[in-house]
């Protein structure tokens, strides 16, 4: 459910994440999913609510930090393309990610030192 949350955040908002304006992006929807306009417009209309959206994000985010980062195998992809977005709009979510991505490379690492001394004794 967490995967599927970032996954529609990440369809939608790549879409627009770029030097184009919102007029343009729309355009480049239309052409390309020009057999059903219909998609076109539920991407411009879901990116009007991107602020509704970030605030869920994060939330999503706080929470797989706050789970001993349990989740973060199944959404790694997830976090990763969060990390590539350029809007300034976007730099919480961005931030955040990164933030849970380098505390599991810790985690990771420690785990893997004390399994040497414990595999050494």
């Amino acid at each position: 459910a967490l995967a599927q949350i970032l996954l529609q955040f990440l369809l939608v908002e790549e879409a627009f994440d770029s030097e184009r304006t919102f007029e343009e992006a729309t355009l480049a929807l239309a052409s390309k999913y020009k057999d059903d306009l219909s998609v076109a417009a539920a991407f411009a209309h879901s990116h009007c609510k991107v602020g509704v959206k970030l605030e869920l994000v994060m939330r999503v985010l706080d929470h797989i930090e706050k789970r001993a980062l349990v989740e973060v195998a199944v959404i790694h992809d997830q976090l990763l393309r969060c990390t590539g977005l350029r809007s300034i709009m976007y730099n919480v979510v961005v931030s955040k990610a990164k933030e849970i991505l380098i505390k599991r490379q810790e985690t990771a690492r420690n785990s893997a030192r004390r399994w040497k001394k414990l595999r050494a004794h």
